[in-house]
């Protein structure tokens, strides 16, 4: 895996103009209990079959450079959409939301909620676009949680991020491919003139770093 990626803001070309995530709502009543029994229940639904041991599910507190989550790009599109809720006077709560991500990406590193599991199948083909690159996809039984059949559970995550921004990874064994890896990331943001062409162009709503596969 490589750290050399580089966020894409694609043009919004007339779409949807988008503000704030509608499903955050969903969650913000108790973000941290929900944002675990999402995760936990992710990680049980991707049981390996055939083995022996528990899941593992580990949550730790950590901090990374700003460079290694692509941060100089990623603050000056967060400059930008500062600049539009100000402008167009915005609700405060999303002002507000934009100054701390502003003042997040500031600092020479940035603290970090790191999960992983273990003993889980991985993410592959459409379980990995389910999470990472749709939206109201469920790609798992039906097992009665709230809000459970619309494919908004994966937004716990984004619901505790001080910059609206997660990081997905994922490993697996393919037959065809071997042992394969994949990292991208999603940031979600009100659309915004782009500061990488003087904001001649309206970026699209989220942006995606690229994905990096390494069979072996």
């Amino acid at each position: 895996m490589t750290n050399n990626f580089k966020w894409q803001f694609p043009p919004r070309n007339g779409g949807v103009e988008y503000v704030q995530d509608p499903s955050s709502a969903h969650f913000s009543d108790s973000p941290i209990p929900k944002l675990v029994r999402e995760v936990i229940q992710n990680s049980l639904d991707a049981r390996q079959s055939g083995l022996d041991a528990p899941i593992a599910v580990k949550f730790a507190d950590i901090w990374l450079d700003r460079k290694d989550i692509g941060a100089p790009q990623l603050y000056k599109h967060i400059v930008a959409c500062l600049d539009k809720a100000t402008a167009e006077n915005h609700h405060k709560n999303i002002v507000s939301a934009y100054e701390k991500a502003r003042d997040t990406l500031r600092a020479p590193r940035v603290r970090c909620l790191r999960i992983t599991d273990a003993n889980t199948t991985g993410l592959s083909g459409g379980n990995w676009d389910a999470l990472v690159t749709q939206e109201g996809s469920v790609r798992k039984p039906d097992t009665g949680a709230p809000g459970g059949s619309y494919g908004i559970g994966k937004n716990a995550a984004l619901n505790v991020s001080d910059i609206m921004t997660v990081f997905y990874s994922t490993q697996y064994v393919n037959g065809r491919e071997g042992r394969v890896e994949k990292m991208q990331g999603k940031a979600t943001l009100m659309a915004h003139p782009s500061p990488d062409n003087g904001g001649g162009v309206t970026c699209s709503t989220s942006a995606f770093t690229r994905t990096k596969t390494a069979p072996r």
